[in-house]
């Protein structure tokens, strides 16, 4: 099946339209007003230096985890979350298939995952 540009464009307008008018609370639970976001990042080097950054300049952001396989990198992130004056994450080093750990933790709102698709391996 061929599928036009102008087809594709309508099938996205359709869809994100669709997504715009469901209730929130359908696809998560909604946060109190106190309560923070509990994130974990994989890839913490260059883009994901910054995400981390911008995380800790939020005070309803809680940084869970940080997964990396570059330890000169996530040494410049755990800098940032030192100066920060945030406490220290859950740190994840290793080969290329650590960061699944990740996964493992529970309660966790969201992944911010900033590292080449070739880094990661099943």
């Amino acid at each position: 099946m061929n599928t036009t540009r102008r087809d594709f464009v309508k099938a996205v307008a359709v869809t994100s339209a669709g997504a715009a008018i469901l209730p929130g609370h359908l696809f998560a639970r909604p946060k109190k007003a106190n309560e923070k976001v509990r994130l974990a990042f994989i890839g913490v080097g260059l883009r994901g230096e910054s995400h981390v950054a911008l995380a800790c300049n939020r005070d309803d952001v809680e940084i869970v985890a940080m997964s990396d396989i570059n330890p000169q990198m996530m040494d410049r992130a755990k800098n940032i979350i030192k100066k920060a004056g945030r406490p220290m994450p859950q740190i994840i080093l290793g080969d290329k298939t650590a960061y699944k750990k990740v996964f493992d933790i529970k309660n966790l709102d969201g992944v911010i995952i900033a590292t080449l698709g070739s880094g990661m391996h099943r």
